[in-house]
């Protein structure tokens, strides 16, 4: 039960901070590398055990694929976990960079932000 609820835990500050860390280390950009990702979750202190859910939810299926950081059964996986616990089910969600959200009043793409 505790493992559950820090996994949630820590799922929940990849999809609030990821994004902004990567816009704060590298500027705003529509498409960040594997490395660029995986320097950013060790620079900021993000659980490094739950990488690759930070790497499925910012690279899109092929560039997850070509940047050789899981297998697609990984990648829909976490995808799909994720949607459940986040985003309503939704696999096709994007997370929204810091910059658009400020700028445009969003926030990650119909995130569900419960505790439950």
């Amino acid at each position: 039960m505790f493992k559950k609820i820090r996994k949630k835990k820590a799922l929940k500050a990849y999809i609030k901070e990821l994004p902004y860390f990567l816009e704060q280390d590298y500027g705003y950009s529509a498409l960040y590398n594997n490395m660029q990702i995986h320097k950013t979750i060790e620079r900021h202190g993000l659980d490094q055990s739950m990488a690759i859910y930070g790497l499925s939810m910012i690279l899109d299926r092929e560039a997850f694929l070509s940047a050789n950081a899981g297998t697609l059964e990984e990648y829909t996986k976490c995808r799909k976990e994720l949607a459940d616990l986040f985003f309503k089910g939704d696999v096709d969600f994007k997370l929204i960079s810091p910059r658009l959200s400020r700028n445009d009043n969003c926030s990650s793409s119909s995130m569900v932000d419960s505790d439950s």
